[in-house]
């Protein structure tokens, strides 16, 4: 498995890189820079969209895939609603921050994030706490993905409010005030 990711990853670099090397699990790409040739490894994550109909066997079979391949990290959009609707029939989702902890708890290595949790749809000291619990679950490998909304349609149909762009971005200002002390646990929550 590892063996194909790789190979589709030197097909895609191939025009940039000047040199790939191979290890367990790792990959190392050196290109030019300046006068000499640098080196720096590749990192590997995966991302699945929790919102197109993923069940729980979906979510651990990955995990522990991408925990058995080296992989670094594993995130999940933090949506309600597909995105890729078939005949208007919605895919069904989970909780991001829920499927998190629980895949918290059934991995050792891989960092867990979303991508990313909107200001919408929880209130910050909530999020935050969500946050620190997958952190605590996990022994410190939780990533918050902060964003402002964007999404009309899935706030109307879950019955979030959706404001106008200068107050999700002072909602996402309060957020970040919040939710980063509380994670760098300069502030139990």
């Amino acid at each position: 498995e590892l063996d194909r990711a790789f190979a589709l990853m030197e097909r895609a670099l191939g025009g940039v890189a000047d040199r790939i090397i191979r290890s367990p699990g790792r990959m190392t790409v050196g290109c030019r820079r300046h006068r000499g040739l640098c080196y720096a490894p590749m990192r590997f994550c995966l991302m699945l969209e929790g919102q197109e109909g993923v069940t729980w066997p979906d979510w651990l079979a990955a995990a522990r895939a991408a925990e058995r391949l080296g992989f670094e990290a594993i995130f999940t959009s933090d949506h309600y609603l597909s995105v890729m609707r078939h005949r208007d029939r919605d895919r069904g989702s989970s909780d991001a921050w829920t499927m998190l902890a629980a895949r918290a708890a059934s991995t050792g290595t891989l960092r867990l994030r979303t991508m990313v949790s909107p200001v919408t749809f929880r209130h910050p000291s909530l999020l935050a706490k969500a946050g620190v619990t997958v952190d605590r679950v996990s022994d410190g490998r939780a990533e918050i993905g902060m964003g402002a909304g964007w999404w009309e349609e899935e706030h109307r149909t879950h019955g979030f409010p959706f404001p106008d762009t200068p107050t999700r971005f002072d909602m996402l200002e309060e957020q970040v005030e919040i939710g980063g002390p509380a994670l760098s646990g300069e502030d139990a929550l």
